[in-house]
């Protein structure tokens, strides 16, 4: 008798164990970054808490949204020195990029940005030589530190006088409401840049947010 009393005694014991361990597995079962509940809102991808083990944070952030910008001139112009790009031709923009003014591109957000130009060298309506075309990205009305912005090319005779093609690329940290600019920067001898005239883009730039 006293044998058949401890039998039933273990087996209550056993049962109130499986019954909270199914209880407690049912609601950590409910326990989700998908879900709701207080207690999610409890859960840090920050904290080291027992409650964050049984809970993913892979949904916690949210993604940008696109910002980007195109821009290009199609006339004939001649920049002098010290003097900015003007643009007649705006294409798709996203994310707070703007034309502020023919010159002056505006960013509304911070971020990273992929800066790249492409313009037009002539070089035969403007015969100087040494031809040394620099053109600088001005962030703020002041050039990008240790040159980063700085794009040149050298010819030291007429030999070659043609149409040519000056490229620059660059990731850019910019500030909210920041300005960007393209510059004739040409200080070696403060020469004009003339864009070729034959039906091209004498200038285009192209601005993207990477982060």
């Amino acid at each position: 008798m006293h044998k058949l009393l401890c039998v039933i005694h273990l087996l209550i014991i056993g049962g109130n164990i499986l019954g909270s361990y199914y209880h407690s597995s049912s609601s950590y079962k409910r326990s989700s970054c998908h879900s709701s509940s207080s207690s999610y809102k409890k859960c840090s991808c920050h904290q080291s808490s027992s409650s964050y083990k049984k809970c993913s944070c892979d949904h916690s952030h949210k993604s940008s949204k696109p910002a980007y910008g195109t821009f290009w001139q199609t006339e004939f112009i001649t920049v002098p020195f010290g003097s900015s790009f003007p643009f007649n031709h705006v294409g798709p923009l996203a994310g707070g990029v703007s034309l502020l003014n023919p010159t002056t591109i505006q960013f509304s957000k911070a971020g990273d940005y992929r800066i790249s130009f492409i313009s037009s060298i002539n070089t035969t309506l403007n015969p100087v030589f040494p031809h040394i075309p620099v053109i600088t990205i001005f962030l703020n009305n002041n050039p990008l530190a240790n040159s980063q912005g700085d794009f040149a090319f050298q010819m030291n005779t007429s030999s070659n006088n043609e149409c040519l093609q000056l490229v620059g690329e660059t990731i850019v940290t910019v500030p909210a409401n920041s300005t960007l600019q393209l510059r004739n920067n040409s200080g070696f001898n403060h020469q004009s840049i003339v864009t070729c005239d034959n039906g091209i883009n004498s200038v285009e730039l192209t601005v993207t947010k990477l982060s």
